[in-house]
């Protein structure tokens, strides 16, 4: 029976704004507990977005509730809005809508009942598919052949244990009788099934920790590989808590569910095996095994479904757990800095509690339909042995067939336990393998795309034509950063980018190199879109240092040699000497062996600016940027590292600095405003014809 089951439900005394974020809200996270991507709840969230607020512009005041329930492959939501009739669906007006439920396959319906507005859809639930478990199976593929042995082994080890009960009731037959001849036979044959058995499972073990360390493996340098393929927009939108669960947790949980999976097929081979054993000794008790087995599975069908939908909403909660110590572990610091310790533990003890909550649920329920289980043997195996004993006593048979039939009741109950228990996991397997498929191909996580033009030679011009550009936040489109930009930077200029905070200078260098993608308009390098050059055309001759560097966890010189494996350490000790930071390291105990620790934690910030700089150096780009990359410096070093950049030959280098007095001798100048490049010129240029830039170089100065 397909039984519906309320997830979500909640109630609103009206259609205020934060009333309306909340129910939002609470509906995405129902929809993401079940599976629903990122890209399509969003269209969802769209949807409840403007029915909500369209209601509230002439009902402000006006309850409603949200009610939410899943059927196996859907959930249903239920919109309901108390005040006069009005069929928000039919409005011609309200374009927006006939836009957002285009595609959908089940459009929603509206009804005014009661005095109440109601309008249902339902969104087609993700039920994990063998397609992905099939696609993450074939990073086994180079162990193949130990993975078909230990299973092959497996096999084995499972048909000798179903001998072990036809020789177990020899051994009590010959002990009653006191034939110790036979009893030593039957001994040394038990003794060689059990020393053989132990054998084939040591072999299989071998060969299926073989198989699956190297699947794992080849998964997560595949996965860390692809990760750093994704697109900028959508690593952000996603908690780091998610990306290390799938990366590390969901690839050991793969190759622990394709073993229990593996257990299901060996213990299925069990129990057919024990099965003909049944029908070779009574037909009849075949039967009665049968009958009491449909029973069984039929408890273990229903524990499944219910146990699937917990863990899908543990591992939700698990990734929001992990996200949310990995940021407080990184904001440490930041968190002790603004004396927020208590806040930020309140926070901490809703995500931590609904974990433990999902896990609670999940446990409950398994200990739930264990008990059932258990119940279940215990009373069945009571039957069976009344059911012995009436054969014996009225149907003459002997106490060693009892004896068989007894030991194989226990075998095969023994195999439906593993076969139930690994039926529940399979699940999880699935999930685990969803999981990891979404990060290859999941529409959450597009790939970076590059054209396949190759550029042999940068020169160094930069342009930029017509672009707009967008923020999205949750799928939605934002207010737009970029409006039309145009920008020319001839190959040798050093330029900056001035204007106010806001106005889209740090946008600008993340499209030059291709962080993010425009809407419309081109990049162009060296008169190329860059949309049809390669990943090396463009970073490989476009150095960036921003204002918050990241180090890596490392030694300095590995932070180098990251950057450039043959880099020499003259090269090194140059680089370091341009950017003013050579003295510091040599100061270290451990010179350019030091570790930096987390995100360079250990240096401070102009400390990790001066390296960042000289990194970037090493590689000898043609095109430099730096974004407010020596805000940490004081006047002397920045001014310092200002003449170094600027003796560079035959280098681009394009500037954003907080302090427009680091950047007036440039040779130009681009001051944006709203969107647009309003002016360009030279630093005295721009003091004659822009009044915007005349007034904040005044406001910095005190100029008037």
């Amino acid at each position: 029976m397909n039984r519906k089951r309320t997830i979500e439900t909640r109630k609103f005394d009206s259609l205020s704004p934060e009333n309306i974020r909340n129910a939002i809200s609470m509906a995405d996270a129902a929809l993401a507990v079940n599976g629903i991507d990122f890209e399509e709840r969003g269209r969802y969230r769209q949807l409840l977005d403007g029915m909500l607020n369209t209601y509230a512009e002439n009902h402000r005041d006006s309850k409603f509730r949200i009610l939410m329930f899943r059927r196996y492959k859907k959930v249903t939501v239920f919109l309901e809005v108390k005040c006069e009739s009005f069929n928000i669906l039919e409005e011609d007006k309200n374009t927006f809508f006939k836009h957002t439920m285009r595609d959908m396959a089940d459009r929603p319906a509206w009804k005014y009942r009661f005095g109440k507005n109601r309008i249902t859809f339902t969104v087609k639930t993700v039920v994990p598919g063998i397609e992905a478990l099939k696609y993450v199976i074939h990073y086994m593929d180079s162990e193949r052949s130990c993975f078909l042995t230990g299973f092959l082994f497996r096999v084995i080890n499972m048909l000798l244990l179903v001998i072990e009960p036809l020789l177990a009731a020899r051994i009590i037959v010959a002990i009653s009788s006191s034939d110790g001849k036979k009893l030593l036979t039957v001994a040394t044959m038990m003794a060689l099934i059990e020393a053989g058995s132990s054998l084939v499972t040591y072999i299989a073990s071998r060969k299926l920790t073989r198989a699956y360390t190297a699947m794992r493996d080849e998964l997560q340098t595949d996965l860390s590989k692809k990760t750093l393929k994704i697109k900028t927009e959508n690593i952000d939108s996603h908690s780091s808590g998610l990306f290390i669960q799938r990366i590390v947790e969901e690839t050991g949980n793969l190759a622990n569910g394709i073993d229990e999976m593996l257990g299901v097929f060996t213990e299925i081979v069990r129990l057919a095996a024990l099965l003909i054993a049944f029908a070779t000794i009574s037909v009849r008790m075949l039967l009665f095994e049968i009958v009491l087995f449909v029973l069984y599975f039929l408890i273990v069908k229903a524990q499944a479904k219910k146990l699937n939908e917990d863990n899908r909403s543990l591992k939700i909660a698990g990734e929001n757990l992990s996200g949310f110590v990995s940021e407080m572990v990184k904001a440490c610091r930041d968190i002790k800095l603004l004396h927020c310790e208590d806040s930020f533990l309140l926070k901490a003890k809703d995500v931590i509690s609904n974990n433990t909550e999902r896990t609670r649920d999940l446990q409950n329920h398994s200990n739930t339909y264990i008990f059932a289980r258990e119940q279940f043997v215990a009373w069945t195996n009571l039957l069976y042995l009344v059911v012995l004993m009436i054969l014996m006593t009225k149907h003459g048979m002997t106490v060693a067939t009892a004896l068989v039939l007894y030991n194989y009741n226990g075998k095969a109950y023994a195999s439906a336990r593993g076969i139930s228990n690994a039926t529940e996991k399979s699940y999880s397997l699935l999930l685990s393998a969803e999981r990891v498929y979404q990060l290859f191909r999941g529409r959450d996580f597009a790939k970076e795309e590059f054209g396949e033009e190759k550029l042999e030679t940068v020169r160094g011009e930069l342009g930029m034509d017509r672009v707009h550009f967008s923020f999205y936040h949750e799928n939605v489109q934002t207010v737009p950063v970029l409006k039309g930009l145009d920008l020319h930077i001839e190959a040798g200029q050093s330029v900056a980018l001035v204007g106010k905070s806001g106005c889209g200078k740090s946008t600008i260098l993340s499209l030059i190199t291709r962080l993010y993608e425009p809407q419309s308009g081109k990049v162009q390098l060296d008169g190329f879109d860059t949309a049809g050059l390669d990943r090396d055309s463009i970073r490989g001759n476009i150095g960036m240092v921003s204002q918050s560097p990241y180090l890596f966890n490392m030694s300095i010189r590995e932070n180098f040699t990251l950057v450039k494996e043959d880099v020499t350490e003259e090269e090194i000790i140059e680089a370091c000497k341009t950017a003013c930071i050579h003295d510091d390291i040599m100061r270290f105990a451990s010179g350019y062996d030091t570790v930096v620790g987390e995100g360079g934690v250990l240096l401070s910030g102009g400390q990790r600016q001066r390296i960042a700089i000289a990194r970037c150096l090493i590689r000898d780009y043609p095109i430099i940027v730096f974004d407010e990359a020596t805000s940490a410096l004081d006047n002397e070093t920045q001014e310092l590292i200002r003449r170094a950049i600027e003796s560079m030959q035959g280098r681009t280098v394009i500037m954003v600095a907080h302090r427009l007095t680091t950047v007036i001798n440039c040779d130009r100048l681009f001051f944006i405003e709203n969107g647009r490049v309003i002016a360009a010129g030279t630093h005295s240029e721009l003091l004659e014809n822009c009044e915007e830039y005349r007034k904040l170089y005044g406001e910095e100065t005190g100029a008037c």
